[in-house]
């Protein structure tokens, strides 16, 4: 299960049912905080459609279009390093308790893929 809350309500994806859903909040001028977070969103609850298949074999055939067919593949390295600087600056901005500025450009460089080659 993936929660992602927000300013203006929260994003639940349960992974086993394969269903997102968005509860929009209510009062986002005045939401209720415990120790400065909202625990529950009360509201709209919004169910979001998404396309049901079989995560292991939506992978597999994702990685053998890229082999076969040259396709660009959905997620590359780039994407990978982008995922871990942005867990490091939410781990860093919880120590530090403040924001904390990523820049893609910056975290992962300028790079492209043609034809399954990264190029500078």
């Amino acid at each position: 299960q993936l929660v992602v809350l927000g300013e203006e309500g929260m994003f639940e994806l349960d992974y086993l049912t394969q269903r997102l859903t968005f509860t929009r909040a209510t009062d986002t001028t005045n939401p209720r905080l415990i120790r400065g977070y909202a625990p529950t969103f009360e509201g709209e609850l919004v169910e979001l459609p998404l396309e049901a298949s079989e995560p292991l074999a939506a992978e597999l055939d994702a990685f053998i279009r890229v082999v076969r067919h040259g396709e660009r593949p959905l997620v590359d390295a780039d994407d990978g390093v982008w995922a871990v600087a942005i867990a490091e600056a939410l781990l860093q901005s919880a120590a530090e308790h403040r924001s904390v500025d990523l820049d893609r450009a910056t975290v992962v460089g300028d790079s492209t893929i043609v034809g399954g080659a990264p190029t500078a």
